[in-house]
Parts: C-alpha cells; sequence; structure tokens
C-alpha cells in the first residue's frame, strides 16, 4: 500500500516539475480520463446500511459477503460530513434523505410501527397525520423539522422520502438497535427510518419492532439481530418499483457498548457485529434479483461522529465494477451522503428533487482490481485523518513564526552583525517556503510514516528551499524574496492544471472529512496564491522596469485570476469574486491611474460579470462535471434568488462563527502591532521600502482589497485574510532587511526607464 501510494505520489511530483508548459493541455488531458458512466436503472433498490464501517475493517477481516458484492461494485469512501463536524446518526440518515446537509435530534431514534398504542395519536396530535396501520411513523420530526429551519442549508426534509412516494415508488424500512440501558430501561436505535420518511414523517412499511431481535448473552446487552427474521422481512417488501432500506443494527449496539468495553474486548465485539451483518447481507442477498435490483451498501455516520470516511458501494444491473465518483466531489473515489438520494432516485427514474444539493453519483474508471481500489480507499482515509491531526499544529506554527521573525527583526534592526541579518532574511524566505513545502508532504505517506518524520520534512525542507533560493539570488534586492513567492504561484499553478493533486489531504489543501471541498482551488491555496501573485506582479514590475515590467506583472495578475476562477481549474467563486478587484486595482496603480470610486464600482462589476461567464461556460458542461458555480447558477434557474440568498447567508454565518475560535484571528492583531510599532520608532523604514519600489503602493492597495473581500465571500473566513497576512509580513520584514543593505535592483544592465525615486536612491 505504501508503495503505491509513493509511486503515485512522485508520479504527481513529476507532473509538477514538467512546469506551466502543461497548462496548454490540462482541461483536455482531465476531460479524456474522466471515462464517466451512469449508474443506469433498476426496478428496485436495496439500500444495506451498516453504520460505521470502515474499508479497513473489509480489508482486514472475513467478510466474504460483503467482500463478493463489493468486488462487483463501483465503490468510493464516503464523506459523512453534514452541518457539523460531528455527525450523529440521526444526521445521517435525515441527510441521506434530504440530500442536503441537515440535522437530525434525538428523538429521531424513535420511530414505531403503526398502530403502536397511543403513540400513533400522539403523532397524529403532533403532525396532524395519523399513520396507517403497516406505515413505520418516527416521532423525530417535528424536532428536526425546526432545527433545519432555523439553519442556512435550504434542506428538506424527507425530499427522497417524498419525491418516491409521488413517483409510486413503495418504500420500506427494517431496523432495530435497542438494547437496555443497564436499568432496566429500553434505549431505541430506529432512526434508519429517517432515510426513507416522507415528509410528513411516514414510511409505507417496513418492520422495526422487537420481533426483529433475539437473545444471545454472547452479543452486547443479551440481544442480537435475527438474521432469518430479517430477511424474511426483507423478502415481503422487496417488490418492482420499491426501495427497501436494511440497517445491520448489530453494528449500532456494536457502538453504543465500546464505552461499556476494555480496549481489547471492544476490537472482539466489533468483529462479532460484522461478521453477524455479513451473514445478514448473504440472508438478503438470496432474495435479490441481480439483474433486477441495484445494491447500495452505505455506512451514513462514522464510529467517531464524523472524523473519518466510510464504506459506499454500488452494484447495478450492467454496472461495472469500480470507482465512485460524483459532481459534488469531481474526484475518484469520493462521494458524499448528500449524493445517495439522488442516485436513489435516478436509478428508478424519480424526478431528482430541486432542493438536493447532492449529485449523481458515477463510475468513474476501474481504479485497478478490487484489491487495489480498497487499499487505495484505506489510504486516503489515513491520510485525511493524519492530515486533520497535524493541520491545528501547522497553522499554530506559521503563526507564532510569525512573532518570531518579527521580535527578531527588531533586535536585528540595532546590531551590525552582518551574520545575524543574513539568517533572519533566509529565515523569511523560509516562513515562506513553509507553505509550498506542506504541499509537497502529500507527496510521501507520512501517515505511516509518522509525525516526526512529517514535521522533519517539513522544517527542514523549508529551511533547504530558503536557503537555496537566498545563495542563488541575493546580488539584487528583490530576487530571493521574487523567487520564493515565484515558487509559491509555480506550484500551486501546475498543481491545480493538473488536477490538484497536491490539493488533496494536505495541511493548507483540503480534506474529505471535512467535505467543502474535493477538487479546485480551496481556501488557503487562494490566500496564498492571490497575495503572492500580486506581490510578485509589483516587484516584476520594478525588477524588470518600464513598460515591459508593467505589462508582465499584470499578465501575471490575469493569469492568477484565470486560474483561480476557471471551472476546469481552480473553480473558487468566493476566490474569483475577491481576486478580480484586487488583481485590477493593482494593474490599475502599476499603470499610473489613480483609483476612485467609480473604479472600484467598474471592478465590482467586472467581477460579477466574469463569476457569470464563468458559470455559464461550467453550465455547458455535463451535470457530473459541473462545479459548486455552475450548480449554484442552475439552483438559482430553478429556485430563484433564494438559492444565492441561502449561500450568502451561510457564507456570513461561518466567517462570523469562527473569529473567536481561529488561531487566525491572532494575526491581524500581530501583524498590525508590529508595522504600528514601526510607524512609531522608525517610520524610514517604511518610507525607505515605499521610494526604491513604488510599485509596493500598488500591491498594497491590492492586498488590502483581497484580504476585505476574501474575509466577507469565501466561508473560511479570517483564515483567508491571516494566511494573507503571513505572506506579506515575512515579506515585509524580509525587504526591511534587504533595503538596509543597499543592495542594486539589477545587474549592470539597468533599463533606462528607471523610476526617478529609485535612482535618487541609489545615488
Amino acid at each position: 500500500m505504501r508503495s503505491n501510494k509513493l509511486k503515485t505520489n512522485l508520479r504527481a511530483a513529476a507532473l509538477i516539475c514538467i512546469g506551466l508548459a502543461v497548462v496548454c493541455v490540462g482541461p483536455s488531458a482531465s476531460a479524456a480520463s474522466s471515462a464517466d458512466t451512469p449508474l443506469g436503472r433498476a426496478e428496485s433498490v436495496l439500500v444495506f446500511s451498516v453504520p460505521t464501517l470502515a474499508w479497513s475493517e473489509i480489508n482486514a477481516q472475513d467478510t466474504p459477503e460483503l467482500n463478493d458484492v463489493l468486488s462487483q461494485s463501483v465503490i468510493a469512501d464516503l464523506s459523512v460530513r453534514s452541518v457539523t463536524r460531528d455527525t450523529s446518526a440521526t444526521d445521517g440518515y435525515t441527510t441521506l434523505n434530504a440530500g442536503t446537509r441537515a440535522e437530525g435530534a434525538p428523538e429521531g431514534m424513535l420511530a414505531y410501527l403503526s398502530p403502536e398504542g397511543s403513540l400513533a395519536q400522539q403523532f397524529a396530535v403532533q403532525t396532524g397525520t395519523l399513520p396507517a396501520a403497516g406505515e413505520v411513523f418516527n416521532l423525530g420530526l417535528v424536532p428536526i423539522l425546526k432545527i433545519n429551519d432555523s439553519l442556512l442549508y435550504g434542506s428538506e426534509i424527507g425530499a427522497l422520502g417524498t419525491a418516491l412516494n409521488q413517483a409510486d415508488v413503495s418504500r420500506s424500512v427494517i431496523a432495530n438497535g435497542d438494547h437496555d440501558n443497564g436499568h432496566g430501561q429500553t434505549v431505541y436505535r430506529r432512526e434508519a427510518s429517517l432515510s426513507v420518511m416522507d415528509e410528513h414523517g411516514i414510511v409505507d412499511s417496513g418492520e422495526v419492532g422487537q420481533r426483529l431481535l433475539e437473545s444471545d448473552d454472547q452479543f452486547p446487552f443479551g440481544v442480537r439481530y435475527d438474521n432469518k427474521a430479517v430477511a424474511g422481512a426483507m423478502k415481503g417488501f422487496l417488490k418492482p418499483n420499491s426501495v427497501v432500506l436494511v440497517e445491520a443494527s448489530d453494528m449500532v449496539r456494536a457502538v453504543d457498548a465500546q464505552p461499556l468495553s476494555t480496549p481489547l474486548q471492544q476490537e472482539a465485539i466489533r468483529s462479532q457485529a460484522l461478521s453477524s451483518s455479513d451473514e445478514l447481507l448473504g440472508r438478503l442477498l438470496k432474495s435479490v434479483d441481480r439483474s433486477r435490483t441495484a445494491v447500495i451498501v452505505v455506512a451514513p455516520y462514522a464510529v467517531d461522529d464524523g472524523s473519518s470516511l466510510t464504506v459506499v458501494g454500488v452494484r447495478a444491473p450492467q454496472l461495472q465494477p469500480g470507482l465512485l465518483s460524483s459532481g459534488t466531489t469531481r474526484r475518484a473515489g469520493f462521494v458524499q451522503t448528500v449524493d445517495i438520494a439522488p442516485s436513489i432516485a435516478s436509478l428508478l427514474g424519480v424526478a431528482i428533487p430541486s432542493s438536493m444539493e447532492g449529485t449523481l453519483m458515477e463510475r468513474k474508471g476501474s481504479g485497478g482490481t478490487y484489491e487495489q481500489r480498497t487499499e487505495m480507499l484505506v489510504s486516503e482515509n489515513e491520510a485525511a485523518i493524519f492530515r486533520d491531526s497535524v493541520v491545528g499544529p501547522a497553522s499554530t506554527l506559521f503563526v507564532l513564526v510569525q512573532l518570531l521573525l518579527w521580535v527578531l527583526a527588531i533586535f536585528t534592526f540595532s546590531k551590525s552583525s552582518a551574520g545575524l541579518r543574513k539568517g533572519v532574511e533566509i529565515a523569511t524566505l523560509g516562513v515562506l517556503a513553509y507553505l509550498p513545502v506542506t504541499y509537497l508532504a502529500g507527496i510521501f505517506p507520512f501517515e505511516q510514516w509518522g509525525k516526526a518524520a512529517f514535521w522533519a520534512f517539513v522544517v527542514l525542507g523549508s529551511a533547504l528551499v530558503a536557503s537555496g533560493i537566498y545563495l542563488l539570488t541575493q546580488r539584487f534586492l528583490v530576487d530571493p524574496l521574487l523567487a520564493t513567492l515565484g515558487a509559491i504561484l509555480i506550484l500551486l499553478s501546475v498543481d491545480i492544471v493538473i488536477g490538484g493533486p497536491l490539493q488533496f489531504n494536505t495541511v493548507f489543501g483540503y480534506t474529505p472529512t471535512v467535505a467543502g471541498r474535493f477538487n479546485g482551488m480551496g481556501n488557503p491555496a487562494f490566500s496564498m496564491f492571490a497575495a503572492s501573485a500580486i506581490m510578485a506582479a509589483a516587484l516584476i514590475a520594478y525588477r524588470v522596469g518600464g513598460r515591459r515590467g508593467t505589462w508582465l506583472g499584470i499578465a501575471l495578475l490575469g493569469w492568477a485570476v484565470l486560474l483561480d476562477g476557471a471551472p476546469f481549474w481552480g473553480a473558487d467563486v468566493g476566490g474569483a469574486l475577491a481576486m478580480i478587484p484586487s488583481a485590477g486595482v493593482t494593474a490599475w496603480m502599476l499603470l499610473g491611474l489613480k483609483v476612485r470610486a467609480r473604479t472600484a464600482a467598474l471592478w465590482g462589476s467586472i467581477s460579477v460579470l466574469v463569476v457569470i461567464a464563468l458559470g455559464a461556460l461550467d453550465l455547458t458542461r455535463p451535470p457530473a462535471e459541473r462545479t459548486h458555480l455552475g450548480r449554484l447558477l442552475a439552483d438559482i434557474g430553478t429556485n430563484g434568488l433564494e438559492a444565492l440568498n441561502t449561500v450568502v447567508l451561510r457564507k456570513i454565518d461561518a466567517n462570523v462563527s469562527v473569529l473567536a475560535s481561529s488561531v487566525w484571528t491572532l494575526m491581524l492583531p500581530l501583524v498590525f502591532a508590529f508595522i504600528a510599532y514601526l510607524f512609531w520608532k522608525s517610520p524610514w523604514r517604511l518610507h525607505t521600502i515605499a521610494e526604491r519600489i513604488p510599485q509596493e503602493r500598488a500591491a498594497v492597495a491590492g492586498l488590502i482589497t483581497a484580504m476585505v473581500l476574501g474575509f466577507a465571500l469565501n466561508d473560511s473566513g479570517i483564515a483567508v485574510p491571516g494566511i494573507m497576512l503571513g505572506v506579506v509580513s515575512a515579506s515585509l520584514i524580509h525587504l526591511m532587511l534587504r533595503v538596509d543593505d543597499d543592495l542594486p535592483r539589477e545587474s549592470s544592465a539597468a533599463t533606462a526607464d528607471e523610476h526617478p525615486l529609485e535612482a535618487s536612491s541609489r545615488g
């Protein structure tokens, strides 16, 4: 497994080294390799829910029935992330049904088969709907509706169940994870009914009662599934034009028993539950017509409430085995819970509700043999968990080192030691190099090698990159900084063009456990890319000089906008809306033009028009290949501006909610405090930079614009200006030290149209 991942990532690294020549063939290469195949059609669908099941368990344990089905299926890692990071059982099933991120409620565990004494009447009092005999009703409907009405996801609870009901597709659920709490009281675990209930909280038929259980002292709580009874119930419900969800509820009891068991016994209990569930699947499949029924194996929530990936597989008539993907991920081997509902509807030829943000799952290539596919899925889950464990410390380190740099810089200003000054100059480059090196770390399987190896690679790699750049470029004033910023730009550019292999599961990339993005340019990458592009554009205009330098800088800004906003590359809506006016302001000032209110309005309007144009381009692509920009425009076309309003409000809410908890919030007072100190103690240092590099004013204006808009338009909130300030801070310290050295701007072949302030400061 390790060697396979290493070979794959080294191939990605080789592509990175090719450089921007790949840009010319990027879109066509990506399109040629997609090999998307729809799931097709089926007369009925059996959903076998195995809560918390992970691919590593299937690889490690003897599960012949699961392996047989999944080896004939298109499979993927399932991202179970819902509204919050902690996805509960009720969250998972509610989201599966809604096809949009949604929250459940504890009451969602309470489901009953009507008539159930006075409970059916009580349900009618609460909802206005009296369940008919044989229907399953869920008492969690009202609290779940209240919770989701207050959220900003526009989810329609029971959307799948309602769509199936309107299309005369019968729905059935078989589940019972009940057990004793140790004090003679029953803990009800029947939340699986949430997955196929309609908007009224009703499932057409099913079995959720005690007759599914039998006593067995060898199982947790002294009870287990009666697999024979479960299989018999399913046989009566599965028929043409039907969806039946059967939960492997022994897995539910195994999870509930973990806090009461020793670590060794936890493994034994889970293994026992998995073996029982595997045997149940074998019984169920005896009643399934392979040529007429699609089988979906899914784990709708994780054992750790959402911080890992789970199993999903689809075996459908006429569908060849391989890897799953979807429009929400656009990455082979990964889908989200929200993609399951629209895929079930599509399999049965049912119209997909417009409220669903999920997209159709499709086959995306073979992924090699079944063993190779499962090994890849296990490896990616391990990489995601490892990434999540280091992203916090990595971010904190970047912020704290900024503080150290400012302290060292102020100390260096008062000393005449050339060696100390050179060391701090290299350190500033090392802080900047730290950003691309964290992406390069994604080439190697550090989840296998451990955190010590990871930190050694990142720290030593940053030091080596910075030292190498400094030794090769130290002769002229801005060359070391320009080369370092260029390294960031080149690495991110080529990575995005070839599909973003270094974005996925890396510290400043994105991860399937968070599920905010699976493809394109993430918010951290946008932050460092935008800041580097704006500063590099100004430095190129300065370094090259004259009109040629100005237009080279503007060309770089144009490339940054294209890479970030193009749907087949960065696909970054918020980033494009922030980058276009930022680049516009920078370019405007590099040309010597003044920025007025109407200039700002002009670039704002251009930004909106460009994003709409990119969205229109995205809409011309097949639905499964569209980015969230194209899907948003399609949603607006169907549901009006309310869809846009929901997205905007959700972004604002996300931005505000992280202000008090994000380490990036510290970056603002830290950097501004030291800049204020410089204005107070030695303002001439900042004035000297402005005099020697007059294009710096354009960069400052562009950076301020990017920080403000980046915070407002991206749901990472304060992290966007925080990372930008980190890039700016290290660059500013570096330039302050360099101008003190009175270094030349370029070689003896200086340009004739050098800025007057530059000439006077050097003369």
